[in-house]
């Protein structure tokens, strides 16, 4: 057996295990190579997925032509740039204590920004399946509302003081938007102008309480 006092302090505990048990050194050896990979592989994904992400918007014209530039090989640079560029900063604040709170913060709030999107998706889910109730199964009414409810609960749990600063992050994004009707030479719907006003509204309002300290990360 392994001591409780070096499974807590081991970075692998799970090759600590494996080597004093059943597999010996050279076990211990193959689980943490498995577990570089695993990272490695990891890793790559979300570097993909981050970059497509902004280069799809750039390319669907939500996003300013900037994030669209690719190289000869078809790589967008410059999304790809940005987004590493923010991932070593993140990264580099995770080596001093103070900035490694900050850090769980912006986790947190970049968790409540995706909250955002899955709430509109699944209520434009129960506007679809209600409209097609008589065509359609009960049942994707029913797992829509279930989302719904879902995304509703996640978000309260997540707590206000995290969602009012994720308004801050959607008011730079408008920006980026309008950015990119003007480079389209097209102007945002009216509805679009009042989300932005509103958006760009509270956000300002946020930086101010956040500049005053009546809001902490």
């Amino acid at each position: 057996s392994v001591p409780a006092h070096e499974l807590a302090a081991s970075e692998t505990p799970l090759a600590l295990v494996l080597e004093r048990t059943a597999v010996g050194a050279a076990g211990g050896l193959v689980i943490r190579l498995g577990i570089m990979i695993s990272v490695l592989g990891a890793s790559i994904s979300w570097i993909l997925l981050s970059v497509e992400t902004l280069y799809a918007a750039a390319r669907d014209g939500v996003l300013p032509r900037l994030f669209q530039k690719t190289n000869r090989k078809g790589t967008p640079v410059n999304a790809l740039l940005m987004t590493q560029c923010f991932t070593q900063l993140f990264l580099l604040s995770i080596l001093s204590p103070r900035l490694n709170e900050t850090y769980l913060a912006a986790i947190t709030i970049a968790t409540t920004l995706v909250l955002i999107p899955y709430l509109l998706s699944s209520l434009y889910a129960v506007k679809t399946a209600f409209s097609l109730r008589k065509q359609e199964s009960p049942r994707h009414l029913v797992i829509a509302l279930l989302g719904t409810l879902y995304s509703l609960y996640v978000i309260y749990a997540v707590g206000l003081r995290y969602l009012i600063l994720s308004v801050l992050f959607y008011g730079i994004g408008s920006l980026l938007f309008l950015r990119a009707k003007r480079e389209q030479r097209k102007q945002p719907k009216p509805w679009e102008w009042a989300v932005i006003i509103l958006l760009l509204g509270t956000s300002a309002l946020i930086a101010g309480l956040l500049l005053t300290g009546r809001i902490t990360l």
